[in-house]
């Protein structure tokens, strides 16, 4: 009798362990809030990097270690925005699937065009990726992509952010902040569940039923969010650092320049004074700070005028992260850019 309580127990026991959810990590909020929108309630992925810290130079915690050394899936943006993840990756993710949304060739990709704000300057796929495009990519996608990355690719890609990843970004190489196009995030909705379904059978028709619901919310929120920018479309805009092309051309916000070449840069005293022109010739109605930067270099530059100051948030620093992160965060975008730049 005890024995046959006993081979019950561990049947039990087994069964659950087999019906565990996936153990999942993100690297920066808005991944994370995909990852979670499409989890649902099944279980809550883990955030590895906070939202008021730069993921261009990060140090984890004990606690976030961990996490990677549990996790049976990593999602990260790319080595481009997070250089240092690879040795983490490697030594403690070594038994996890681990994917980088943004080496699939499918994403909208832009190099960082210049500091005169050359809108043409760039590469990729910039043509909208509608739904049928996501599906296309569900059912075409290579279940070892997900996990692999051509390595040809990554060294080269490495060595273009060498010199500009000392202690932020600069401007030359793959711009990395490709999240705030919403295609790419519909791209990156099919991944995530393409990869918690591979993990987890169990529940993939809720992995995939949850995607399916995002894509229809994000596909309505860009309708909104272009008739809401439509007004502001050709008042030009000054940044502190340029983060955010992928979001302004795909609303065909009119990008002036940047003050700083990165978000760790000091600019020279001559790029401060070419933004100051750059300021004036325009006409822009507007100079964005960020949550996360000082808004002294801001200043400086529109001392003197009735330029108005906003704030524009990349990575949700002032949200709190979870699945509505993603939306807000591109609604808040919205919001800044119609309220300052219609000057």
């Amino acid at each position: 009798m005890k024995r046959s309580i006993a081979i019950a127990a561990a049947l039990l026991c087994s069964t659950a362990a087999y019906a565990e959810a996936p153990r999942v990590v993100a690297d920066i909020a808005p991944l994370h809030s995909l990852v979670a929108k499409v989890m649902g309630n099944v279980a809550q992925p883990k955030l590895l990097i906070e939202p008021t810290s730069s993921p261009h130079s990060y140090a984890l915690r004990p606690s976030q270690a961990v996490a990677l050394e549990e996790a049976h899936i990593v999602f990260f943006t790319s080595d481009g925005l997070t250089p240092w993840i690879t040795t983490p990756l490697e030594t403690l993710a070594s038994d996890a699937l681990v994917i980088e949304v943004m080496a699939d060739e499918a994403n909208v990709h832009f190099e960082y065009r210049d500091s005169g704000g050359d809108h043409d300057h760039g590469h990729g796929h910039e043509d909208d990726h509608s739904d049928d495009h996501a599906d296309d990519h569900k059912e075409d996608h290579d279940d070892d992509h997900a996990d692999t990355h051509d390595e040809d690719h990554a060294d080269d890609h490495k060595e273009d952010h060498a010199d500009g990843h000392r202690d932020g970004h600069s401007d030359e190489g793959l711009d990395p902040h490709g999240w705030l196009d919403p295609e790419n995030a519909k791209i990156w909705l099919v991944q995530i569940a393409e990869a918690l379904a591979k993990k987890d059978p169990e529940n993939a028709v809720t992995y995939q039923v949850n995607a399916q619901a995002a894509l229809v919310e994000l596909t309505a929120l860009m309708v909104k969010l272009k008739a809401q920018l439509e007004p502001v479309k050709g008042n030009p805009y000054l940044v502190l650092h340029d983060a955010f092309q992928y979001f302004d051309r795909r609303f065909e916000l009119k990008f002036a320049s940047s003050i700083a070449l990165g978000d760790a840069s000091t600019p020279s005293p001559a790029r401060i004074a070419k933004a100051q022109e750059i300021l004036e010739e325009s006409n822009a109605a507007c100079v964005f700070t960020e949550p996360q930067q000082s808004d002294k270099l801001v200043k400086v530059v529109i001392e003197g005028t009735d330029v108005k100051t906003g704030e524009l948030d990349a990575i949700g620093a002032r949200l709190l992260p979870g699945p509505d992160l993603y939306t807000s965060l591109l609604q808040g975008l919205a919001d800044s850019f119609a309220i300052c730049a219609k000057g």
